[in-house]
């Protein structure tokens, strides 16, 4: 139920067990529902977590398309970022040197 597509029956659900939680007087079922309501917060946190992750790693794309989309149009940038791939290209093979 807490993991289903009706969110109305999800949010019951979880109210429940924090309920349950919070007033049951069986120790045990006070300490299961606990456990389950961690073990929920835990899953949200490492959903959002990789919400965040995909978000970052499609603005960083959207921004490496305007890029060379700009690039691409003005001669100046394209150069321009020719220019800092070489360096890029000539430091990494300087660092690869170095640690020979």
């Amino acid at each position: 139920m807490l993991n289903g597509k009706n969110l109305g029956l999800a949010r019951s659900a979880r109210e429940a067990l924090e309920h349950m939680a919070e007033n049951d007087d069986s120790r045990t079922i006070s300490r299961v529902a606990f456990q389950a309501l961690e073990a929920i917060k835990q899953a949200d946190a490492k959903i959002q977590e990789g919400q965040l992750d995909r978000l970052e790693a499609e603005r960083k794309a959207e921004a490496e398309r305007l890029i060379t989309k700009k690039a691409e149009e003005d001669p100046l940038v394209k150069a321009k970022l020719e220019a800092e791939k070489l360096a890029e290209e000539k430091r990494r093979a300087d660092d690869a040197e170095k640690e020979r």
